[in-house]
């Protein structure tokens, strides 16, 4: 999962709260105790944190300077950009549209939360 990091004095969120897991004893996960989305990865004392690109409302305006942890990609990593691109068809896509629990893909002036 790609991640931003960005120090703590320069982040905030703009909605709700979310939930933590310790997946070990320096490492936090934050994520949407709702729907279940991956928001962060943090260490708590570090003075930075690290966001999941996907959870952003606009992740392409994100500008990376650097990549670490290379050394655990997949081996084919490097090839995903020449395979065929097969998108999603527009029947899936409506199918999913009506049923989704999550809040948008962006922030709202009005959001509420579905519930089964």
């Amino acid at each position: 999962m790609p991640l931003a990091r960005t120090k703590l004095s320069e982040f905030s969120i703009t909605r709700g709260e979310p939930s933590w897991f310790h997946s070990s004893g320096t490492v936090r996960r934050g994520f949407c105790a709702h729907c279940g989305t991956p928001l962060f990865f943090d260490l708590p004392g570090y003075g930075v944190i690290s966001i999941a690109l996907g959870s952003l409302d606009s992740p392409s305006q994100v500008k990376l300077e650097f990549q670490c942890g290379t050394e655990s990609r997949m081996p084919w990593f490097d090839a995903l950009a020449a395979l065929p691109d097969v998108p999603a068809s527009e029947k899936w896509y409506a199918k999913i549209a009506g049923a989704a629990f999550q809040h948008p893909d962006h922030d709202t002036s009005e959001w509420s939360l579905k519930t089964v």
